[in-house]
């Protein structure tokens, strides 16, 4: 029940082209819209920038973000920070949680009651 994707320039029935970050953003968005409460992991943006002009893919980043927030859904993206100049990285952490996973910060996980 859960959709996968795939970024890939190799057609195949759950592949999407990294290049159409359009439709992208037109599937992760229309996913949160319908799931209310969803998660979203993307992983590896670093690839979506070699395919797309950076400020670009940010654009579609903030579009996410916002969608996340007005639905309640969770966005998790992974990043390489060393694979960003750090005014990219500023950019990407600008009104976002980051979790770093060096961070001195302990985390626990609290399940919830089903």
């Amino acid at each position: 029940t859960t959709p996968m994707l795939w970024l890939s320039t190799v057609a195949g029935k759950d592949n999407m082209d990294p290049a159409k970050l359009s439709l992208l953003t037109d599937f992760l968005v229309n996913f949160m819209e319908r799931s209310q409460n969803g998660v979203v992991l993307v992983d590896g943006l670093e690839y979506l920038v070699t395919s797309n002009d950076f400020l670009r893919v940010l654009k579609s980043i903030d579009r996410w973000t916002e969608t996340a927030m007005a639905s309640r859904s969770r966005l998790i993206m992974s990043i390489d920070p060393k694979a960003f100049d750090p005014k990219e990285l500023a950019l990407l952490e600008r009104n976002r949680e980051v979790v770093r996973p060096d961070a001195k910060e302990t985390w626990q996980i609290i399940p919830e009651r089903i």
